[in-house]
């Protein structure tokens, strides 16, 4: 799973760093999002966009068969710093 990471783009101590660690992450409901940051930003340098590199933090998932959550195997981490390119935006179903 990759998350977009903003760190790049957000200055570490200011106004914007501390509303976006208030808010801790967009939140999606139904028909609206509360985004983390701006809109300039969440729906652009920060937003996992299709057919462009975008910085990410990668989250390394296994699931056996049953779909219970196992550890990765090794040497593959649990996280990393990556770049991700999606070839398609993911969209909720509800």
């Amino acid at each position: 799973m990759h998350i977009a990471d903003v760190s790049a783009y957000v200055k570490g101590g200011t106004a914007l760093d501390r509303e976006a660690q208030r808010r801790g992450n967009s939140t999606y409901l139904v028909g609206t999002v509360v985004p983390m940051l701006p809109e300039k930003l969440s729906n652009g340098l920060c937003s996992l966009v299709e057919a462009q590199d975008r910085l990410t933090k990668a989250v390394f998932l296994t699931f056996d068969r049953a779909g219970r959550s196992r550890r990765p195997p090794s040497p593959i981490p649990s996280f990393a710093a990556a770049s991700a390119s999606p070839t398609a935006r993911p969209t909720p179903s509800c």
